[in-house]
């Protein structure tokens, strides 16, 4: 390690300077670095710091623990907001985190990320933006928003629409669980490296320069497991018929898709895939954002995401949804004009 300033092991984000290499380390393991607004504005802050450093020609953002990059938003700290001071107040404090994201892909200087361990809704908003995104097979990584009541955010919308097929409504809707290979398939990271290589790798990082950095990336992408039954099945974005071709397609895929689906809120699985569709037509990561602040703020005017909270987050058992039924759900989004 050379040149390092700011080292603070208490501090949730640590900056410091290997080489020419600007390292942004997230350094809350014990809350598997979800991000607030503090440890939003603290990246922001390293970043800007090191772009004005001509030092610094590139920029790392990974984390100090190999159990989680980001598990994503501290909703906790979203929820209190929003029971406290209400949905205005809560989608504010959402989109803190937002800017932070918008200005990792428009940094002028290329910020890598890896993406090692858990990678979740904001996680992936701090992750998946990078111009140059990291894997390993300990990646886990998904927008599970709809299990707590919420849309896919911080940037999901842009990215799960530019995945291959039908798989970015396919996690969209379900929130799955996605390992690092399968995230390199479907365009949410760059490269897979196995865990044990990752000290080399930072080490190469310290000296390479941008148009090493460029070629790292793989020449072959390989392909999605059953790309054309998954696309069949996850045809149009009527969630309703989704589900009943689910329930007639024999395969193990299809059965753990219905499983999160059912677990799901039903109002949030509509919106979700309404929001996927719109996002194809998007023709910036910026626009994205600003249509899916619009939705977020949607959903937590509505009980379904202080409940999916309560619930999964803080009592460990079954949500309570409004409407409880997909059918109710698809009706109530008809009426909304959200078809």
């Amino acid at each position: 390690m050379q040149n390092s300033e700011n080292i603070n092991d208490t501090a949730a984000v640590i900056k410091e300077r290997r080489g020419h290499l600007g390292c942004v380390t997230l350094n809350k393991p014990k809350r598997l670095n979800a991000v607030d607004p503090t440890m939003a504005r603290e990246i922001d802050n390293a970043l800007e710091d090191f772009c004005q450093d001509d030092s610094v020609s590139a920029i790392l953002l990974h984390s100090g623990s190999s159990r989680a990059f980001c598990a994503g938003g501290d909703i906790r700290h979203i929820r209190e907001v929003l029971l406290r001071e209400g949905a205005g107040a809560a989608c504010a404090e959402m989109s803190i985190a937002y800017s932070t994201m918008l200005r990792i892909s428009m940094c002028p200087k290329p910020v890598i990320t890896i993406m090692d361990g858990i990678t979740m809704g904001g996680g992936i908003g701090i992750g998946a933006h990078a111009a140059f995104r990291v894997v390993t097979e300990r990646s886990v990584l998904a927008m599970p928003e709809t299990a707590i009541g919420l849309t896919p955010d911080a940037g999901g919308s842009w990215l799960l629409a530019r995945a291959p097929g039908r798989h970015g409504l396919r996690c969209a809707v379900t929130g799955r669980r996605i390992h690092g290979a399968e995230a390199v398939s479907m365009g949410l990271a760059d490269v897979c490296v196995s865990s044990a290589d990752l000290p080399d790798l930072l080490l190469e990082l310290e000296t390479c320069s941008p148009s090493d950095i460029a070629r790292l990336h793989p020449d072959n992408i390989p392909p999605l497991p059953h790309d054309e039954e998954i696309s069949a099945v996850w045809e149009g974005i009527d969630v309703e018929r989704i589900r009943e071709r689910l329930c007639a397609t024999d395969a193990d895929w299809a059965r753990e898709d219905l499983a999160l689906l059912d677990a799901a809120c039903p109002w949030a699985t509509g919106i979700s895939a309404w929001s996927w569709r719109h996002a194809r037509g998007y023709t910036s990561l910026d626009e994205a954002l600003r249509e899916e602040t619009k939705l977020v703020r949607l959903c937590l005017d509505r009980p379904d995401f202080a409940e999916g909270i309560r619930a999964r987050v803080i009592d460990k058992n079954t949500p309570h949804w409004s409407p409880a039924t997909l059918e109710e759900a698809c009706l109530e989004l008809a009426g909304q004009g959200f078809v």
